[in-house]
């Protein structure tokens, strides 16, 4: 089975990158497009990067995704301080969520369970 999902991955990352290339999308990935979209968004583009960062983190999206991510749209030094920021406020959520004594019903939390059905750890024991 995990074979399978290995290859339903990867054919719809390369469905993704041919669509992205067919309709020409992937111009909007250029590096220098990135970062001037990021000057003209201005500080909000750092505070819905954390968002992002935060929210991914806890849909277990890998963090060197939004590192690499940061580093692009910023540049090596501010890039390296909006990641250490994203992390920060994604770990500072998680653990708050984690010692909660209150049951989980967040819409994150309740699109983890609906996802993710066979894990029970999204509700904190009594």
């Amino acid at each position: 089975m995990q074979r399978y999902r290995l290859l339903l991955l990867i054919l719809m990352l390369l469905g993704l990158w041919l669509t992205a290339w067919a309709t020409g999308v992937h111009r909007l990935f250029d590096g220098a497009a990135v970062r001037a979209l990021v000057a003209e968004a201005g500080v909000w583009s750092l505070a819905v990067f954390v968002l992002a960062f935060s929210v991914g983190q806890l849909l277990r999206i890998p963090g060197p995704v939004f590192v690499a991510t940061a580093i692009l749209a910023y540049g090596r030094a501010l890039g390296t301080v909006a990641a250490m920021v994203g992390a920060l406020v994604s770990v500072t959520v998680s653990f708050i969520g984690s010692i909660s004594k209150v049951e989980m019903t967040t819409p994150m939390a309740l699109i983890c369970k609906a996802l993710f059905p066979s894990i029970s750890t999204f509700e904190t024991p009594p």
